[in-house]
């Protein structure tokens, strides 16, 4: 199934833990697919407010598993 993600942390290169916040603000909505990288340090250390948005948002993470096949 063709699949295409609607926002991402932007954390393929080095950038600021504020602005992985950021975009995790604006990305984190329902039925958004969001593309995180994990390649710079920054991100693990926001990983606790990441997962406090998540959770603030009523969101769950999922994997294109989970969605698209059968049980």
């Amino acid at each position: 199934v063709p699949t295409l993600w609607y926002g991402s942390l932007s954390d393929s290169s080095l950038i600021t833990e504020e602005y992985i916040l950021q975009m995790a603000n604006q990305y984190f909505n329902p039925g958004a697919i969001v593309i995180g990288h994990l390649n710079y340090l920054p991100v693990t250390h926001v990983y606790p407010q990441l997962v406090d948005l998540i959770r603030s948002r009523n969101l769950r993470t999922v994997t294109l598993n989970d969605v698209y096949l059968k049980p």
